[in-house]
């Protein structure tokens, strides 16, 4: 009976790395066609995914890490938003077809195009779903930010600029709180109101158990 639980046992991580194996995926694209990597998408997704005639166009897209199914698919879905389409799922079947706007200005959305990327970020000590809505302001209007809660990652697309710049604000976020000290004055916000933000983009880790303190001082709005 032990023999039998104990390859159970073995099966099964067999089997969770086996499939951990094949269902990620690595994407780093550089002015790639959006067919063929619509095409790529409906695989590691396992959709069926149908374009419109009018779906054209280049895209870049870069990954530092493995994506799983889910993930590469909000990619897929931000990518389409920031190009101008939309994408319209239906049992199974995702349909992809020009925006409104994209229809009554192709050329507009067709210049829109150039130095766009997406990029994927996957954080570690920030909260991604409380990040997310802060750093929206910071995106370009025709670009597009979101959460992805299941691996705590954030998916930008944006002009190649601006996501430089954000990313730079990201890896600073990111950091482990404890590993500094630095006292802000601050002069046009509250401290109270920033103390309380920044407790809730960081979000605590089981394993390690890291401990930091975000500490407003009254008397300087400090």
């Amino acid at each position: 009976m032990r023999a039998k639980n104990l390859l159970k046992s073995i099966l099964l991580i067999f089997t969770f790395f086996y499939l951990s194996a094949i269902f990620s995926a690595t994407i780093n694209l550089r002015d790639a066609d959006i067919r063929a990597f619509s095409a790529d998408i409906a695989k590691i997704s396992n959709k069926t995914i149908i374009l419109d005639p009018r779906i054209k166009g280049n895209v870049s897209v870069i990954s530092n890490s493995d994506l799983d199914p889910g993930e590469a698919y909000e990619v897929f879905l931000s990518v389409l938003r920031v190009h101008g389409f939309s994408a319209i799922e239906n049992n199974g079947v995702v349909k992809v077809v020009p925006e409104s706007g994209a229809r009554q200005d192709s050329s507009a959305v067709k210049d829109s195009l150039d130095g766009f990327t997406t990029e994927i970020f996957r954080l570690k000590q920030a909260n991604a779903k409380t990040l997310a809505p802060i750093l929206k302001p910071l995106v370009n209007k025709q670009g597009h930010i979101a959460a992805y809660e299941p691996t705590n990652t954030i998916i930008i697309a944006d002009y190649s600029g601006n996501l430089s710049r954000i990313k730079a604000i990201l890896e600073e976020i990111d950091k482990d709180p404890a590993e500094s000290f630095e006292l802000i004055k601050l002069e046009n916000t509250s401290a109270n109101e920033i103390a309380r933000i920044l407790g809730s983009i960081y979000k605590s880790s089981g394993e390690s158990k890291r401990s930091f303190s975000i500490i407003s001082v009254e008397s300087s709005n400090s």
